[in-house]
Protein backbone atom coordinates (compact mmCIF):
# COMPACT_ATOMS: atom_id res chain seq x y z
CA UNK A 1 0.00 0.00 0.00
CA UNK A 2 1.47 3.53 -0.94
CA UNK A 3 2.21 6.30 1.78
CA UNK A 4 3.09 9.63 2.29
CA UNK A 5 6.58 10.46 3.18
CA UNK A 6 8.17 13.47 4.31
CA UNK A 7 12.07 12.94 3.12
CA UNK A 8 14.68 15.67 5.26
CA UNK A 9 18.44 15.84 3.76
CA UNK A 10 20.80 17.90 6.26
CA UNK A 11 23.78 17.88 3.22
CA UNK A 12 27.18 18.06 5.28
CA UNK A 13 30.38 16.12 3.58
CA UNK A 14 29.19 16.63 -0.37
CA UNK A 15 28.26 19.28 -1.78
CA UNK A 16 24.13 20.13 -2.13
CA UNK A 17 23.10 18.40 -5.10
CA UNK A 18 19.30 18.03 -5.18
CA UNK A 19 18.89 16.27 -7.81
CA UNK A 20 21.29 13.57 -7.16
CA UNK A 21 18.27 12.35 -4.29
CA UNK A 22 15.51 13.48 -7.16
CA UNK A 23 17.41 10.14 -9.27
CA UNK A 24 17.32 8.08 -6.25
CA UNK A 25 13.42 8.84 -5.32
CA UNK A 26 12.64 8.04 -9.21
CA UNK A 27 13.19 4.75 -8.71
CA UNK A 28 10.58 4.53 -5.72
CA UNK A 29 7.65 6.36 -6.72
CA UNK A 30 6.43 9.79 -7.52
CA UNK A 31 7.77 12.35 -5.89
CA UNK A 32 8.23 16.65 -5.34
CA UNK A 33 10.87 18.75 -4.45
CA UNK A 34 9.87 21.45 -2.39
CA UNK A 35 13.30 22.89 -1.83
CA UNK A 36 17.07 21.86 -1.95
CA UNK A 37 16.70 20.22 1.55
CA UNK A 38 12.54 18.51 1.28
CA UNK A 39 11.08 16.07 -0.37
CA UNK A 40 7.12 14.66 -0.17
CA UNK A 41 7.58 10.75 -1.49
CA UNK A 42 4.85 8.85 -2.57
CA UNK A 43 5.62 5.38 -2.48
CA UNK A 44 4.75 1.51 -1.20
CA UNK A 45 8.44 0.84 -0.41
CA UNK A 46 9.95 0.72 3.12
CA UNK A 47 11.52 3.68 4.45
CA UNK A 48 14.53 1.84 5.08
CA UNK A 49 15.22 0.48 2.06
CA UNK A 50 14.79 4.17 0.91
CA UNK A 51 17.16 5.22 3.70
CA UNK A 52 19.78 2.94 2.26
CA UNK A 53 19.84 3.73 -1.01
CA UNK A 54 20.64 8.02 -0.24
CA UNK A 55 22.73 6.79 2.82
CA UNK A 56 24.74 5.10 -0.23
CA UNK A 57 24.70 8.25 -2.42
CA UNK A 58 25.15 11.29 0.72
CA UNK A 59 27.32 8.91 3.27
CA UNK A 60 27.26 8.59 6.61
CA UNK A 61 27.78 11.94 7.80
CA UNK A 62 24.55 13.19 5.90
CA UNK A 63 21.28 13.81 8.50
CA UNK A 64 18.73 12.39 6.64
CA UNK A 65 14.83 11.91 7.75
CA UNK A 66 12.64 9.93 6.30
CA UNK A 67 8.74 10.36 8.27
CA UNK A 68 5.41 9.29 6.94
CA UNK A 69 2.70 11.96 6.94
CA UNK A 70 -0.19 10.48 8.02
CA UNK A 71 -2.24 13.99 8.22
CA UNK A 72 -5.93 14.56 7.65
CA UNK A 73 -5.02 18.50 7.20
CA UNK A 74 -2.24 20.28 5.77
CA UNK A 75 -1.91 23.90 5.94
CA UNK A 76 0.73 26.39 5.37
CA UNK A 77 1.80 28.79 1.76
CA UNK A 78 2.54 26.59 -1.04
CA UNK A 79 2.35 26.84 -4.72
CA UNK A 80 -1.08 25.50 -5.68
CA UNK A 81 0.58 22.95 -7.38
CA UNK A 82 2.12 21.44 -4.25
CA UNK A 83 -1.16 21.43 -2.70
CA UNK A 84 -3.30 19.92 -5.60
CA UNK A 85 -0.32 16.98 -5.12
CA UNK A 86 -0.35 17.02 -1.58
CA UNK A 87 -3.73 16.56 -1.23
CA UNK A 88 -4.39 14.51 -4.25
CA UNK A 89 -2.05 11.81 -2.06
CA UNK A 90 -3.48 12.65 1.39
CA UNK A 91 -7.03 11.61 0.41
CA UNK A 92 -5.91 8.23 -1.76
CA UNK A 93 -4.08 7.73 2.21
CA UNK A 94 -7.05 8.17 3.53
CA UNK A 95 -9.02 6.05 1.27
CA UNK A 96 -11.26 8.65 -0.41
CA UNK A 97 -10.03 8.16 -3.90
Amino acid sequence: MHKLYIVLVRWIDVPVDPPVVDGILGGYGDWVRFNAFTWFLWTDTPPGEINTALVSKLGQASSIVIASLETRAAVGWAPPWIWNWLNDRMLKQLGGA
